[in-house]
């Protein structure tokens, strides 16, 4: 049985839906290390001058990355390194070079894949080099760096019937300044007497807001579920401009068979896009109507739920190009 050492931070339990279609799929032995654990902190100001003064100018590093690089190095140095065969690293927030270039002394294949959008993650596309294998969500980095294009996937869980649904539309999203569109949808839902549960993550215990719920705990990825399963539309706001690709929130709604919102145009470009089942708001301009919500979702065909399953996902991430 081959062996996978997984790295990458923990997101909402995503790493352990990974890790699973990994062994359920592959039948590969997986070790996860979460690399959002290892955290170094400056011991004085002196350490930080000479970070910024010289450190970065002669190693042309950060010497905080260097130092997280060698805690993960020591993390891994405890592992049997004989018995790994391939090394994957999912969603890394940043690709730190002393902590590549020793797994890559290690000889063994390195596969890196991106969910985030390599513009937010400045100078990461230099450490590409280090893999045999780099693919992203966002189509138009795939194309631009020359990468492969693999969209988001779906969680296969029940599906409750939309006319057993509990809300007529359903989010959640960290607070930004989506939220101020997002209160515009909600109060347009409001006027047709629709009935939504919006939810917005904020630490900070001051913020309000008559439209949407403020929460500040983040709720966890079977809560999420929950609420998407008790919801007839799923609503997806998004960064426009900073991100190409589509979320997860967009792709559950092919996996549970809801209906979505996006603020997304590029959704048109997708393959299981359907007037009837998506509806697409712009920033200044929102009016749906009813007759969206009133028409039942369209199936799509077998081979949409078949190419944006989590098995079809996790196969392309590790077939050989």
């Amino acid at each position: 049985m081959k062996k996978v050492l997984y790295l990458g931070p923990a997101f909402y339990n995503y790493e352990l839906v990974i890790k699973n279609l990994i062994e359920k799929y592959l039948e590969y032995e997986v070790i996860f290390i979460d690399i959002s654990n290892f955290k170094y902190e400056y011991k004085n100001i002196v350490e930080r001058l000479y970070n910024n003064i010289f450190y970065k100018k002669y190693y042309k590093n950060n010497l905080k990355n260097d130092k997280i690089s060698d805690l993960i190095i020591e993390e891994v140095k405890k592992l049997d390194l004989n018995k790994v065969d391939i090394i994957l690293f999912i969603r890394p927030m940043g690709l730190h070079k002393k902590l590549l270039k020793f797994l890559y002394s290690l000889n063994k294949k390195m596969i890196c894949h991106q969910w985030d959008s390599i513009n937010s993650l400045e100078g990461i596309e230099n450490y590409f080099h280090y893999f045999n294998k780099v693919s992203s969500f966002d189509p138009e980095d795939a194309k631009k760096y020359n990468i492969k294009f693999i969209p988001n996937f779906y969680i296969e869980e029940k599906n409750i019937k939309n006319q057993d649904c509990e809300y007529d539309a359903y989010t959640v999203m960290t607070y930004d300044n989506r939220i101020f569109l997002l209160e515009k949808l909600a109060k347009e839902l409001k006027k047709l007497n629709k009935k939504y549960l919006f939810l917005v993550y904020s630490k900070d215990k001051s913020i309000r807001s008559d439209f949407v719920t403020i929460i500040n705990k983040p709720i966890s990825l079977e809560e999420n579920n929950e609420n998407i399963e008790k919801s007839k539309t799923i609503i997806e706001i998004g960064h426009q401009g900073k991100q190409g690709g589509l979320t997860f929130r967009a792709i559950d709604s092919i996996g549970k068979e809801k209906k979505l919102i996006t603020n997304y145009d590029f959704i048109k470009n997708y393959d299981f896009y359907n007037s009837n089942n998506i509806f697409i708001i712009q920033n200044e301009n929102i009016k749906i109507s009813n007759e969206f919500f009133n028409k039942e979702y369209e199936k799509l065909p077998v081979e949409i739920y078949a190419k944006y399953s989590g098995e079809n996902w996790i196969k392309e991430v590790f077939r050989d190009e």
